[in-house]
């Protein structure tokens, strides 16, 4: 082990990193941090509630992210207020930015906000009321995203939807979109659905558990996802189970695909 670097409260979101190397990482102390690659701290922002969103970083090093005070945040790279936009709700989900310069992000409604001025260029409800994951964004202009039961696609230009598709319990997968332009996103119905982009079914495979894990595309279009019934799965774009890897305990997180080629995942266990 390298470092360790100790914050005053819980973490719960993933870290991101910057392309100079530099690590940003919220934490329920109220903070985003940003540390340098040897893990001494570069500097750190005060919000007015938990951070439990992983920042997403533009072409410029300006980092997005939400708080629990409601507000989207802005900040340069070194750790600036560039600016800050407030929901109606507790943002618990990272932002989205889309190749259209607009950051998509949920919270009491769909968000879409233009990213270099933070100016509001459209949001809309959700019937299944606040929304707890991350928006997908597709080439072709499209936005997935997940409340209640249902799998909503919606414009990007205007937000209204275009279809839904309703799962059989809650979703508290985030939604990702394959090398096809698949959509897969999980549900605690115990089911891993692969749609077409007109929100019928390409193929589902029901687990054993509750999948609250995300699912990650590698660049094979294989798709692998954790199940709180404590198996990694693996399947090809087309649907066939590949393999299953079990663990001692259920499985939250998503799964990360190294440019090795292996495939890192955490685990209720306290493993990795």
């Amino acid at each position: 082990m390298q470092w360790i670097f100790v914050t005053s409260n819980i973490l719960k979101s993933a870290a991101a990193i910057g392309v100079d190397g530099t690590i940003y990482v919220g934490s329920y102390d109220f903070k985003l941090y940003a540390l340098s690659s040897s893990g001494s701290i570069k500097w750190n922002y005060t919000t007015g509630a938990f951070v439990e969103t992983t920042p997403v970083i533009d072409g410029d090093g300006v980092l997005y992210f939400g708080s629990d005070d409601n507000y989207i945040y802005a900040l340069t790279p070194s750790g600036t207020l560039k600016g800050k936009y407030l929901t109606g709700f507790s943002v618990q989900n990272s932002p989205t930015l889309g190749s259209d310069g607009v950051l998509y992000v949920g919270s009491d409604n769909l968000y879409a906000i233009t990213a270099s001025t933070g100016a509001l260029k459209w949001k809309v409800s959700i019937p299944d009321g606040t929304i707890r994951t991350s928006v997908a964004f597709k080439s072709d202009g499209s936005l997935y995203v997940a409340s209640g039961n249902n799998l909503y696609a919606l414009s990007s230009s205007t937000g209204s939807t275009l279809w839904t598709f309703a799962t059989g319990s809650s979703i508290n997968s985030s939604p990702v979109i394959g090398l096809d332009g698949t959509i897969y996103v999980g549900s605690n119905d115990n089911s891993l659905y692969a749609l077409y982009s007109t929100g019928t079914v390409k193929w589902s495979y029901a687990t054993n558990a509750p999948i609250y894990a995300s699912p990650a595309v590698g660049p094979d279009g294989s798709i692998y996802v954790g199940s709180f019934d404590t198996l990694v799965y693996a399947f090809s774009s087309t649907g066939v189970l590949k393999w299953t890897y079990p663990t001692t305990s259920a499985l939250r997180a998503t799964a990360l695909i190294g440019t090795d080629g292996n495939i890192y995942i955490g685990c209720f266990d306290t493993y990795l």
